[in-house]
């Protein structure tokens, strides 16, 4: 009668409501559809004429932040984040053609590992995803002035701790509420009222109280009561009486330490191991990868003021990435003649990463031109500090990355048009790369590099 009246047309569920599926179950896969396609869509063919550092930088400024928005509200399903990985891969290693039988140079889990630890910093997009929801968790425990939150603790948890009750409530509440968990391993309650944390297994006021007293513990009645519920219970109704000796030694040292006669009339406050109150998804999402120490050298690359192109080239080349021919040979697809000997020299040694940069003939006399000496003798590590504490100007990275660069330049001009190698060459491309870096540097610091290259 009203859509009669207003003429309007009678719709069905689920629909789109801000650009997200709504309904009263959870959404199917084709739902997601518009937000695979938005992601695809943006893979133009001129995405495989750019470099690969314009193409991360397409990854993560454009083809990662799409999924946002869903994230934010919705748990992606596996075959979504599946589906946009793929097309970030394809991005980023095979330019447009999906069909490209061009392998990936590095594993998809490093590549989305952050800088610091040794990646590309390409977002996880599941673990990116649990941290944006997990923001909801903050505003629920918080008991913020928010209508769904006031609904939720009003009809499912009078009296109790959602995270020691069963799984109640809608299909988007229980995606939010599995990561509970997490939530109070990276937090700790400051007791007002008492009613959102466990009075025996959450960390409130700095203690879990199962922990450090583990023998009156043994004797609760119930370990799913808050800390409300189990001020306002007397000791017969929170024990099995009689108690031990030692238990009740400790249920006098527990009363003593904190009194359950001063709980507030204000919310619980939940705050972080960052240090304050103020929850966010990104130190959320950073925790993920604190147990992955990289090497220092990979910091070197993503501080220095290369060009993105030059710092990716780096980064493949210190983990061992590169084309080579001993790295096609270890990924079972060799050069056709299966000679796999380094191109720039006549040594007869074999094209690995190491030998081309560090050993070989060709590649020594190059670092000679600006006073670089590899000892390779020492640990690779060792080596790139040794040699950078032994440099006596400045901009060691970048130019050591330029200097690089031009090496595999040269090789790959030998390799693909026939074009001869020479030092001459090699210097003249390397001093125009520096002469353009002079442009991404501070005023204060131009002139000392340009002094250097007229002198070079």
């Amino acid at each position: 009668h009203l859509s009669k009246m207003f003429g309007c047309s009678v719709g069905t569920l689920p629909f789109t409501y801000l650009g997200l599926p709504l309904g009263t179950t959870r959404p199917k896969i084709i739902d997601f559809a518009p937000l695979v396609d938005r992601v695809e869509r943006r893979l133009s063919a001129t995405s495989a004429l750019l470099s690969y550092g314009d193409r991360l930088t397409m990854v993560n400024s454009v083809l990662s932040s799409l999924p946002t928005y869903y994230m934010c509200s919705l748990s992606l399903p596996k075959s979504i984040i599946e589906n946009i990985d793929r097309a970030r891969r394809n991005c980023l290693w095979r330019g447009t053609d999906i069909n490209s039988s061009r392998k990936s140079l590095v594993l998809w889990e490093r590549v989305c590992q952050p800088k610091s630890r040794g990646g590309l910093g390409v977002i996880n997009l599941r673990l990116h995803n649990n941290a944006l929801l997990m923001k909801n968790l903050h505003k629920f425990y918080n008991r913020l002035s928010i209508p769904w939150v006031s609904l939720i603790w009003s009809t499912y948890y009078i009296n109790k701790v959602p995270h020691a009750d069963r799984p109640r409530g809608s299909f988007w509440w229980k995606d939010v509420l599995q990561f509970a968990d997490i939530f109070r391993g990276l937090s700790t309650c400051k007791v007002g009222d008492g009613k959102t944390c466990l009075f025996w297994d959450d960390f409130w006021n700095n203690k879990v109280r199962s922990v450090m007293y583990p023998r009156i513990h043994s004797y609760a009645v119930s370990l799913k009561d808050s800390v409300s519920l189990t001020s306002s219970k007397s000791i017969s109704q929170r024990f099995n009486l009689p108690l031990s000796e030692q238990a009740f030694h400790e249920y006098d040292t527990m009363s003593a330490a904190d009194p359950l006669d001063q709980l507030s009339d204000e919310n619980d406050v939940w705050s972080y191991v960052w240090g304050n109150g103020l929850f966010s998804s990104k130190k959320i999402y950073d925790i993920n990868f604190m147990h992955i120490h990289a090497p220092s050298y990979l910091a070197w690359i993503w501080k220095s003021k290369c060009a993105m192109k030059v710092k990716v080239f780096g980064w493949l080349l210190l983990i061992d990435r590169l084309n080579t021919y001993d790295m096609l040979d270890r990924r079972h697809c060799p050069p056709n003649n299966s000679d796999l000997t380094c191109v720039l020299c006549s040594t007869c040694a074999r094209e690995t990463t190491f030998h081309l940069f560090f050993q070989c003939p060709f590649s020594a006399d190059c670092w000679a031109q600006f006073g670089i000496v590899w000892d390779i003798s020492l640990a690779f590590t060792d080596m790139l500090h040794q040699a950078m504490n032994s440099y006596r100007s400045t901009h060691f990275v970048e130019k050591i990355l330029y200097a690089a660069w031009n090496i595999w330049k040269q090789r790959n001009s030998l390799i693909f048009q026939n074009l001869a190698p020479s030092i001459s060459s090699w210097k003249a491309l390397f001093k125009s790369d520096l002469s353009l870096l002079v442009f991404r540097l501070n005023v204060s610091e131009r002139q000392s590099l340009l002094n250097w290259l007229y002198l070079l």
